[in-house]
Order: C-alpha cells, then sequence, then structure tokens
C-alpha cells in the first residue's frame, strides 16, 4: 500500500505539479514520442524497459532539485518551488512512516524507458549510398 501511495504521490508531483514548467521538448519525451510521426515505415517501440536504483529519500529529493522542469519552476517562483520540494520530503517520510532523517530513509526508485527503433525501406537504403 505504501508503494502505491509514492508512486500516486511521485507521478502527480512529475505529471501535475510541474507540468507547466516543461519545455515542449520534454513534453514529448514524457508522452514517449507517440504523437510523433517517423518517416518509416518499420517501426518498434519498446516500452517495457526499467531499471531499480536504490537509495534515499534524500536522494529522491536532490533528483527531483535536478530536473530542469524543477529549474525552471524555481527560476519562476523559488519561495513556492523550495515548498512544493519540502512538502515532496516529508509526505515521502509520512507515507514511509520513518522516523529515520532521509539521508538514512531507504527508497527504491525505478526508472522506466522505452525505445523506438526505426527502419528505412532497402530501396531507401540504396538511394543514400
Amino acid at each position: 500500500m505504501r508503494i502505491n501511495n509514492i508512486f500516486k504521490f511521485a507521478q502527480q508531483f512529475l505529471y501535475e505539479d510541474l507540468t507547466p514548467y516543461r519545455s515542449s521538448r520534454l513534453h514529448q519525451e514524457y508522452e514517449q514520442f507517440s504523437n510523433v510521426e517517423f518517416p518509416f515505415d518499420d517501426i518498434i517501440r519498446v516500452q517495457d524497459i526499467s531499471q531499480t536504483f536504490w537509495g534515499s529519500a534524500a536522494d529522491a529529493v536532490g533528483y527531483i532539485q535536478s530536473m530542469s522542469t524543477f529549474q525552471t519552476f524555481r527560476a519562476v517562483n523559488l519561495r513556492e518551488a523550495d515548498k512544493l520540494l519540502h512538502n515532496y520530503q516529508y509526505s515521502i517520510l509520512d507515507i514511509l512512516e520513518s522516523n529515520t532523517t532521509p539521508e538514512r530513509t531507504p527508497l527504491a526508485y525505478r526508472k522506466d524507458y522505452f525505445l523506438i527503433l526505426c527502419r528505412r525501406r532497402r530501396t531507401e537504403n540504396k538511394n543514400l549510398k
């Protein structure tokens, strides 16, 4: 249950709270380029690639601080950005029912990746030589 709560909380933070500060290029990445028409016949999208990292609640906050979207938010409204980040950190600790510092609160992160493979037709490849 706690994992689901953290996941929902992180999704809200990344996909709702910070969305207004996301560049259009970064927005395409978040959408996994689903709205991009590639000029190829063969297109394969692999969306089930992930990796788990182990760190702390403090690492999660550091990761958020390093994101360009958060940096843009912070440049626009320093006080609100710092308040949101502070609330994010302590909400993680609250959800985990942790009584340790953020640095000593272990947390697993799952990073999802996607891969887009495109191939030209053979006749197009010959014309390129």
